[in-house]
């Protein structure tokens, strides 16, 4: 019984890993993180009011090959949680600088330097 639970377990998160998409959209005073079409742990909404920062961060991994670099954005939060991971996975600096830009720009965040974030 183990074994086929952990077989199913590694079937669904093989096909949320091939088709799932991650969209983020932002308006109406939220910021909302969306997996789909297969449904996945890790949706969020985030009142804007909440964020006060974004920064992009890259996170060094050592494999066989080795050593990997992916990227992952974060959002700084007022109250109890100091950060909240917007995405990651990305295999580009550019590509999280300019969608942590863009995120800043439509929400009026000014840029502010974050300790560990990746440089400009």
């Amino acid at each position: 019984l183990l074994h086929t639970a952990v077989g199913i377990g590694l079937t669904y998160y093989t096909i949320a890993g091939f088709f799932n998409t991650t969209t983020v959209t932002a308006g109406m005073g939220n910021l909302e993180i969306r997996h789909h079409p297969v449904p996945w742990f890790g949706n969020k909404k985030i009142k804007t009011s909440e964020i006060r920062q974004f920064y992009s961060k890259e996170k060094i991994s050592q494999g066989k090959n080795g050593r990997g670099f992916t990227y992952e954005i974060y959002a700084l939060l007022a109250g109890q949680k100091p950060k909240i991971n917007i995405l990651k996975g990305l295999q580009d600096a550019e590509l999280a600088l300019f969608i942590e830009q863009e995120l800043e720009r439509f929400l009026g965040i000014k840029d502010e330097p974050v300790p560990g974030e990746i440089p400009r």
